[in-house]
């Protein structure tokens, strides 16, 4: 077996949630990924420039080619917290594949509603159609998109799938689907590619790492018939750029039919968020790894990052953060997922299996730490070895909630604010 390391890195955006990471393999350029990529207060949007700038840096010298690409971007949901930087990466990135939740219509057009002007932004109108955003825009050179179907979803025995030829390292297990009958408009755009994922499917990149994905789409049967039948006609209207009437009009009566429905609360639209599960395919392989909080992962310092010092605002977690460790490593991101109720952790645990959850050392805390996210039960049955906050504690929300906290004490919490980041290198014994 070649020797292999990993890298993880959160970066320190404030309250929303910018992660990336690389699997450099002897021999072959490196993979590079990304989850997510947003903020919530105006004033971090330069923080996430200022990370994206740096990611670029980082990946176009780590390539044989010179060029700034990404091999996978992960979306976990369409709050602005967690993609309003999506475009400005997308415009600086060439990028193999970009993985989406699949959410029906009427959810997409709930959020994109949420921003109050008359006519569409950018962001709202790729939350609205995102193939085909991705498809017409200048700017964006992204090759393929994978929709990921809800866990929930039945598929039906005679459902075609695509024959699926790898031309990046990537093998789709089981093959990608033909576009299931369950797929609503705004996912079509001509003959751009699109792989439809069907539940279980994970991604085995060049045998020797996976992703699985995770989609807990836990509205979606809410969305009955009579409802998609009364917003249908709202909805042609407001994506009628001709549209001769009064849109704020049609934008209040879908909020109504909306909040009637599925609640005001913004907490539901939440709900519906995709989680990634990270990891080496023999996650039981003795791994070595080390730690430090900068984001500056040149070429040069990959094999010395071992060198650096701590922080000394990491001092308190020194007995979480050990020099070396060895066993299963693998992580799992939540971005704003619910694991509120024993059966959402159950539906975790059965989806990803025993050893994964077994395997997981890192965890990205879900929603930021909020509590309404949040079971006790999710410390036991996850015990992540770090257990990473993405918050920031001085907004109108401040989080993570200190229930949270205390239920992750003894679980390594490091919080990535805007003033440092965390990253993780691991490679295993060969």
């Amino acid at each position: 077996m070649k020797n292999w390391h990993s890298v993880y890195n959160f970066h320190p955006v404030g309250q929303g949630l910018f992660t990336s990471g690389m699997l450099k393999i002897e021999g072959t350029d490196p993979y590079w990924w990304v989850f997510d990529c947003g903020t919530y207060l105006k004033k971090h949007q330069l923080d996430l420039t200022k990370e994206v700038d740096q990611l670029s840096h980082s990946v176009a010298i780590s390539r044989t080619n010179g060029k700034p690409r990404l091999d996978m971007v992960f979306i976990s949901h369409f709050d602005r917290d967690h993609i309003n930087g999506l475009l400005e990466l997308l415009a600086k990135f060439e990028v193999g594949r970009l993985v989406l939740p699949y959410i029906s219509m009427h959810l997409r057009i709930s959020i994109a509603m949420e921003v109050k002007a008359r006519t569409f932004s950018e962001w709202q109108l790729f939350v609205i159609d995102p193939v085909k955003y991705i498809a017409s825009a200048r700017d964006v050179n992204v090759e393929r998109i994978a929709m990921v179907l809800p866990a929930s979803t039945q598929i039906p025995e005679n459902q075609d799938r695509l024959p699926f030829i790898s031309d990046d390292g990537v093998v789709i297990e089981p093959p990608p689907l033909r576009r299931p009958t369950i797929v609503d408009e705004g996912y079509i755009a001509d003959s751009y590619p699109v792989e439809w994922l069907s539940p279980s499917a994970r991604f085995n990149v060049k045998g020797i790492w996976e992703f699985v994905p995770y989609n807990d789409s836990s509205l979606a049967s809410n969305a009955t018939a009579s409802f998609q039948k009364a917003i249908e006609k709202l909805t042609t209207a407001l994506l009628d750029p001709a549209y001769p009437g009064n849109r704020e009009a049609v934008k209040a009566s879908m909020e109504r039919i909306y909040n009637k429905t599925f609640g005001a609360s913004p907490r539901l639209r939440n709900l519906i968020s995709l989680f990634v599960y990270a990891g080496a395919i023999d996650c039981g392989t003795t791994t070595r790894y080390a730690y430090n909080t900068s984001n500056d992962l040149t070429s040069a310092n990959w094999e010395f990052l071992n060198e650096y010092c701590w922080p000394h605002h990491l001092w308190r977690y020194w007995s979480y953060l050990p020099y070396r460790v060895s066993g299963p490593k693998s992580l799992l991101l939540t971005g704003d997922g619910s694991l509120s109720t024993k059966r959402q952790l159950k539906q975790l645990v059965d989806y990803l299996g025993q050893p994964r959850i077994d395997c997981i050392q890192v965890f990205q805390v879900m929603h930021h730490g909020a509590k309404t996210s949040w079971h006790d039960d999710v410390a036991r049955v996850i015990a992540p070895e770090f257990s990473v906050f993405c918050a920031f504690p001085f907004g109108s929300h401040p989080h993570p909630h200190p229930a949270v906290e205390f239920a992750l004490r003894a679980h390594g919490p490091v919080y990535c604010r805007t003033s440092y980041g965390f990253a993780l290198w691991q490679r295993p014994y060969c």
